[in-house]
């Protein structure tokens, strides 16, 4: 449902899963991704209350004049050399309330059940006794875990595989009362990055607010093996599972050591280990932020994303690429329209005659693909994925054999991206994201107007907030995508939360098709405004999304509370907030040794808006509202 496509739009039947006494109902692969991430209707926009340049007028190129520009220029020639260091944080016993669940499956108690499953005393990380996940849909069962709402839990374990490319998995957490089920459940897949060597995984859960949530289950499944004909030890052991309460959410960045991300050296599109994308400009590379449309059909039309800031198309052939280059935009090959999920050879065939017709007779629409994509929705392909991905290795590159631009895999579920790059293979070279501000039942939006969603919390959190420390992670995390909410008004404060967590790109989806026309959205109008403001954040941008200094916060980080992001730039210090509240919040910022009177300035307009006094500044946000600050 994600591509250019409206097939993907149609809802697919539900499926029920079954461990003995206990059951999670949920959807197949592709209709489970529609729930979840085709979105409702938002509630209404508005920026920061205090202190805001006038927006009519042009802020293009002097919104940054207050910030001191030498830490990026001193940038420029080193952004895309080497790893970033990632920080280590270890994980901080202090922050973890309670294990409320500890199983090392050395007895079973009778919230344990198995469909399929069996306990395997052949492999074992601790004790004697493992869980094995053999086949497909064999199942692990684990109930009655007791839990309060508003609060973070993490579920973490081990995996081990004797051959990759491995089973895939899912984590179903359902949200239950009393074992009645209230509420879709997450429902992550996590991938293996390595054989024969024990792998965590971490799974961190949101329990929403005002569902009358005391527990919930968690079900453990093997979804099958991946069309892969070489895979014959597909089959996947658990072990030492634990569920533990934590306190401050801000931990969970530090739950885990972050895996070093490796760069992408392209010819003519770069991307360093932080995600940030840069392009050949006349034989020098400039710092690039993708701001990308899935477009309507209708060519004829394409001007007006290029008027409001769009300055990237998602195309399915060579025709649409042209008309995006000649409206002068950058654009992006989709491979869904190839067969890569049937390993269709026609499909594959018919890519490479276009490949080649458009390298050879349009160098110019060649040079600016920005990318490859391919939308995973069926996270288990590996062979008739390989076929693309070998295709753009062998033959997507210079005289001098280097690859003009990566492949980008745009996943929800961050967990499983080490199934397709790792150690033993590389198939893809990015990784992009959601950002869902909200969802809508059974793909019905007309019954559901008017009714204010919170969103779909727990799942953006996970996507970019622990990104950096899923264990066998090497792709960085780039461009995320944001749904078309039914009557939005805040597209720009969803827009900035994911910018605080990490993103360094957005792409909208999308214009007509199942989804309203973009000219009837009630963000467009001034959204030229807000790709001004996403353009001059660049150089912050560019700065690692983490610092070693914390800020203490009011309003706590949960689904109605303040996402904050904080950044180092040059001497100064910065953060990207945005409130998720429907309500005006004054919030309050502490826990820094800052002198008195110490300017807070808002990094667009250039003003001061608040100053540090006691170690400590507030500032009123307006409903949803966002903003950039530093000092």
């Amino acid at each position: 449902m994600f591509g250019c496509s409206d097939k993907n739009d149609l809802p697919q039947k539900k499926e029920v899963l079954s461990s003995e006494k206990i059951s999670v109902e949920v959807e197949d692969e592709k209709a489970s991704e529609q729930v979840k991430n085709e979105p409702h209707e938002e509630i209404e926009e508005s920026n920061i209350t205090i202190s805001i340049k006038d927006e009519s007028t042009d802020t293009e190129n002097d919104n940054n004049e207050s910030i001191d520009q030498s830490w990026y220029e001193k940038q420029e020639n080193t952004v895309h050399k080497g790893d970033v260091v990632y920080p280590y944080i270890a994980p901080d016993t202090k922050n973890i309330a309670e294990n409320i669940f500890d199983a090392s499956f050395e007895s079973l108690g009778q919230n344990i059940s198995f469909e399929g499953a069996s306990v395997n005393t052949r492999i074992a990380r601790t004790g004697v006794q493992s869980i094995l996940l053999d086949e497909e849909n064999d199942t692990l069962s684990i109930k009655n875990i007791s839990v309060e709402e508003g609060q973070w839990y993490v579920i973490s374990g081990y995996m081990y595989t004797e051959k990759l490319p491995a089973n895939v998995i899912r984590y179903y957490a359902a949200f239950m009362h009393y074992e009645k089920q209230l509420d879709i459940p997450t429902y992550p897949v996590v991938g293996i990055s390595k054989a024969k060597q024990w792998e965590e995984f971490i799974l961190p859960v949101y329990i929403k607010k005002d569902l009358n949530i005391t527990d919930i289950k968690l079900v453990i499944r093997n979804t099958g093996a991946a069309d892969s004909a070489d895979n014959t030890e597909g089959a996947i052991y658990i072990d030492d599972i634990t569920i533990h309460h934590v306190q401050n959410s801000a931990a969970l960045y530090g739950m885990t050591k972050p895996a070093s991300k490796q760069t992408f050296d392209g010819a003519l599109v770069r991307v360093d280990a932080l995600g940030n994308m840069s392009i050949n400009q006349e034989d020098e590379f400039k710092p690039f932020i993708p701001i990308v449309v899935y477009p309507g059909g209708d060519m004829a039309e394409w001007g007006k994303y290029k008027k409001k800031g769009f300055n990237t198309i998602l195309c399915n052939n060579p025709q649409e690429a042209k008309m995006a280059v000649k409206l002068g935009m950058h654009w992006i090959w989709d491979f869904y329209g190839y067969g890569i999920y049937e390993n269709d050879e026609s499909g594959y065939q018919r890519f490479e005659k276009e490949y080649w017709a458009l390298r050879n007779s349009d160098p110019e629409v060649f040079k600016k693909l920005l990318y490859f994509y391919w939308d995973n929705e069926r996270y288990r392909l590996f062979d008739s994925l390989k076929k693309f991905s070998d295709f753009i290795h062998k033959f997507d590159v210079n005289k001098e054999g280097i690859r003009y631009r990566p492949f980008l895999m745009q996943l929800s579920f961050s967990t499983a991206n080490p199934h397709y790059s790792n150690d033993s293979y590389s198939l893809v070279d990015l990784q992009g994201l959601y950002a869902n501000p909200m969802i809508f039942e059974d793909n019905d939006p007309q019954n559901y107007q008017g009714i204010e969603f919170k969103g779909d919390y727990d799942g953006e959190f996970a996507n970019f907030a622990i990104f950096e420390n899923i264990p066998g992670v090497k792709i960085p995390k780039t461009v995320f995508v944001i749904n078309s909410p039914f009557g939005d008004k805040h597209l720009a404060n969803t827009i900035f939360a994911a910018f605080a967590r990490g993103g360094k790109g957005f792409a909208y989806w999308k214009d007509g098709g199942s989804q309203p026309k973009i000219e009837s959205k009630l963000w467009w109008k001034n959204f030229d405004q807000t790709t001004r403001q996403i353009e001059s954040l660049m150089p912050l941008l560019l700065t690692p999304h983490w610092t070693e200094w914390k800020l203490n916060v009011s309003l706590a980080d949960d689904e109605d509370g303040m996402v904050v992001g904080t950044r180092d730039f040059g001497d100064k210090r910065c953060m990207i907030t945005a409130s998720r509240s429907s309500k005006s919040e004054k919030v309050r910022f502490s826990g820094l040794d800052t002198a008195d009177d110490t300017a807070v300035i808002d990094y667009f307009s250039g003003k001061k808006i608040a100053s540090w006094k006691d170690g400590a500044f507030e500032i009123t946000f307006a409903p949803r509202g966002y903003g950039v600050y530093c000092w």
